[in-house]
């Protein structure tokens, strides 16, 4: 069993950038003195329409929050690499054809570099509206994975090739030679999928997926998703172990069941009222996938309280139990705990994170690595 973790960097209107970043870090340098195995950031841009109420929820009862302060999860996982020596540096995910992938591809080499090959980059279609916007993303849902699949494509032909030419429906480059060298020789890429096909197509590519347990996923359809990447990878690459797939899940442990739950669905309400602001479903702007959003606040509280009787929530007693049971009906070895969502403390973060630590993990033989 690993255990990594995720945060998404928050930061409450009027908030200071530096506290926010300087938050995301300790998060990372705390975990890795504390034994997760790895670290993620997520790419989100922009800041939320501050003028814009979500659920009509007054502004004394809701200052807005911005969703999340890392446009670049490379740049994020740079800065980590030279306050880190063991923890994996993960992207949660990397959007290539947001990007020029090129250009990603050369960044997040010089992220394995730096850090000693601790890189692991979950690359993902992306979700949002303004984003489709301003970097000019293809809104037919045909031709947007199709550029997501070639932008994949060049960046891993850029990244295992000594010299290479690329010429696809999207993107044509000359003869190159990729600089810096990676010091990973394959490009140590996770599948961001949201479908059993896209865990289907990164079992055939030889890479494992990522994917985020939202609040009222059904999780049959995690578990349909995770045998047929099984089932697919065995197929296509029989000679070959099946790669760790992580799961996120909100995670946050105290004491006492009820100080966890009390706690994290103060918490989950917020970020329930985060990603609204962020996404603005409700005005019908929200466009590339399925969402999780809540449409109102009866369904806020419905979303709230389901990671709070489903997800690692809990004393460490129920945090052990809960654990168990995702390995006997998902099969899962990897989890990655997603902490300090809403607008939650830092100190309730740490203290959560080291009474996991000293108390949970024991309980399983797990790796840091």
């Amino acid at each position: 069993m690993k255990f990594g973790l995720m945060r998404v960097a928050h930061c409450e209107a009027g908030g200071s950038s530096r506290d926010t970043y300087a938050n995301w870090v300790q998060t990372a340098t705390e975990g890795e003195r504390l034994g997760y195995a790895s670290m993620w950031t997520s790419q989100h841009h922009f800041a939320s329409d501050a003028s814009y109420r979500p659920f009509d929820l007054a502004e004394d009862e809701w200052p807005t929050t911005d969703y999340d302060l890392v446009p670049d999860a490379l740049t994020m996982l740079a800065h980590v690499a030279g306050r880190t020596e063991t923890i994996r540096l993960g992207s949660a995910v990397s959007v290539p054809h947001w990007d020029n992938p090129m250009l990603l591809a050369e960044r997040a080499a010089i992220v394995d570099v730096v850090s000693g090959g601790r890189l692991d980059l979950a690359l993902g279609r992306g979700v949002g509206f303004r984003e489709y916007e301003v970097f000019d993303v293809p809104q037919d849902e045909g031709v947007n994975t199709r550029k997501f699949r070639e932008a994949v494509e060049l960046m891993r032909t850029a990244w295992e090739s000594e010299e290479f030419t690329f010429d696809g429906e999207f993107f044509k480059l000359p003869k190159l030679h990729m600089l810096p060298r990676p010091i990973q020789e394959k490009l140590p890429a996770f599948i961001g999928a949201a479908s059993v096909g896209s865990a289907r197509w990164a079992a055939e590519l030889g890479w494992p997926y990522a994917t985020i347990t939202w609040p009222l996923t059904d999780f049959d359809a995690y578990k349909e998703k995770i045998t047929a990447f099984q089932e697919t990878y065995r197929e296509a690459w029989p000679d070959s172990p099946v790669p760790d797939v992580p799961h996120v899940f909100y995670t946050y442990c105290a004491e006492t069941d009820a100080e966890a739950a009390e706690a994290t669905y103060r918490r989950m309400c917020e970020f329930q009222y985060i990603v609204e602001n962020h996404y603005e479903k409700a005005r019908g702007r929200f466009i590339g996938g399925t969402s999780a959003q809540a449409n109102d606040l009866e369904r806020v509280g419905q979303l709230a309280r389901f990671p709070v009787e489903n997800h690692i929530v809990g004393s460490p007693e129920t945090c052990i139990e809960r654990i168990r049971h995702l390995q006997s009906e998902l099969g899962l070895e990897y989890i990655v705990c997603n902490v300090g969502f809403g607008n939650m403390p830092q100190e309730d973060v740490l203290a959560s994170m080291e009474l996991f630590s000293e108390q949970v993990m024991p309980s399983f033989s797990y790796a840091t690595s």
